[in-house]
């Protein structure tokens, strides 16, 4: 997990020098969570859509917040940003392409990717568990491992 959160950090560090005062991150992982396993490049897709899509037409005051906590033997990771939100059909197909086990269905291949491997490797009540937006005002989307 450790590196999961180094590699993430990394990412928006390069992001935030390549487009200066465009938005600002916080990472918030209680330290009990460190221990944990985890995929490999699962919370960075999560990131990315945050600066494509949340972030798309915005020139500063952007902020992504990640956290993660523990609950029981699972970790949780919320990935929210102040971005454009997402339109309420879209947010619908997003939801139902999670469902979906047929990728040729599917509009975008990051989130389907980040779920179906969580969902093989620990079974179908994991993955990415919701994505709630309002347009205008924010998108968080929240993965269980």
């Amino acid at each position: 997990m450790a590196d999961e959160l180094n590699y993430v950090r990394n990412y928006l560090d390069i992001y935030k020098r390549r487009y200066i005062g465009k938005f600002e991150y916080q990472i918030d992982v209680a330290e009990v969570m460190l221990p944990c396993r985890m995929q490999k490049m699962v919370l960075q897709p999560l990131v990315e859509n945050c600066l494509k899509h949340g972030f798309e037409n915005m020139k500063t005051g952007g902020c992504i917040q990640i956290t993660g906590r523990r609950d029981g033997d699972d970790c949780l990771f919320e990935v929210q940003d102040n971005g454009k939100g997402i339109a309420a059909a879209k947010l619908l197909q997003l939801r139902e392409e999670l469902d979906t086990a047929d990728q040729t269905e599917v509009e975008g291949i990051g989130l389907f990717n980040v779920h179906q491997r969580i969902v093989m490797e620990y079974g179908l009540g994991y993955g990415i568990r919701a994505i709630e937006s309002q347009e205008g005002a924010y998108t968080v989307m929240i993965l269980k491992t």
